[in-house]
Order: structure tokens, then sequence, then C-alpha cells
């Protein structure tokens, strides 16, 4: 149903939605998704919704910003979230965020869901890796990512080598 969610697991009547825009699928079957300004995980296997990161609600202030440190899942805010890319091990998320590439991963060998179903958050960050300036615009090729300026990426995905792929408006 429609409404704010928390980061409890939920299942049947008790999962609400607010603004599913992008998912994406692990080789597990999981499915990774966008709701509103939060990274969301769909367990096909229980049917369960388990939270990754953000918030129900859009943020004035991007968290982390800039090129500083990665910070904790809990902790992270998004502004306009569009797309998501996951690895196959689903231990790397990729998400485009207003006008920069950010990085969703854990610190130890266990992947994004087994910390996520495990409300494990202090061990998933958030960082950002391209355009990381958020500053609108565009760039030539072969600049680094982080230097890069992007106009509104939507399409994102991590092709066979690890590679990240970005489609800018």
């Amino acid at each position: 149903s429609y409404g704010d969610f928390s980061t409890s697991p939920s299942t049947g009547s008790g999962a609400k939605f607010k603004d599913i825009r992008d998912m994406d699928i692990d080789s597990g079957g999981k499915i990774y998704f966008i709701d509103q300004n939060a990274i969301r995980i769909l367990d096909p296997s229980n049917s369960r919704i388990y939270y990754v990161a953000g918030s129900n609600d859009w943020s004035d202030t991007m968290v982390p910003s800039g090129s500083s440190s990665a910070v904790i899942a809990t902790d992270a805010r998004f502004r306009y979230l569009k797309g998501i890319a996951v690895n196959a091990a689903g231990t790397i998320i990729y998400v485009t965020d207003e006008n920069v590439i950010r990085k969703i991963y854990t610190n130890d060998s266990d992947n994004i869901f087994t910390n996520s179903s495990a409300e494990d958050f202090n061990n998933i960050k958030v960082v950002n890796v391209g355009s990381v300036s958020n500053e609108w615009g565009w760039s030539e090729d072969n600049v680094s990512a982080t230097s890069a300026r992007l106009e509104g990426p939507r399409a994102i995905d991590i092709d066979s080598n690890g590679d990240v792929l970005v489609g800018d408006y």
C-alpha cells in the first residue's frame, strides 16, 4: 500500500511503498529498488522487503556531499534517485542521484542483503564516486569520474567486467 515505510523489514499488507522508480536484480534473484529517496530490497524467497539506505523524503542536503568520506547507510540522504544497478554478487549498488553517481557497499565479505536483513546498517556505506560536485553540466569524454559533470543521469548499469555505464540526459 501507499505510505511512509520504516527501516524494519515488512511483508504482505504491512509493506508500504511511496514512489518506486527503478530496480535491478542480483544473481540470487533479490530485487533492489528505489522507493522515493531510499534503497530497498525485495527477497522473493520470503516476500520480505528490507531497507538499505536513505529516507522517505526529499532532502535539501545530500549526505555525503562532495568528495567527503563515506557515511553509514542510515545517515545517507538522497535528493532525487533515478537509476539503480547492483553487481551480480549483491556486494555493490550504484545509483544516480540528481547529478551525482553514488556507490553503496559493505566493509566485509557479506553482501548488502546480508547486512540489511540483519539490520546491520553501520556496516553499509554510501560514498560519492562520480560527478561528486553535483554541479549540473557536461564534460568531454575521458575525464575522471570524480571530476565529470552530468546533466541528470538516469540509466545506470554494471557490465560483466565491473565497469559502470551511465546514461546521461
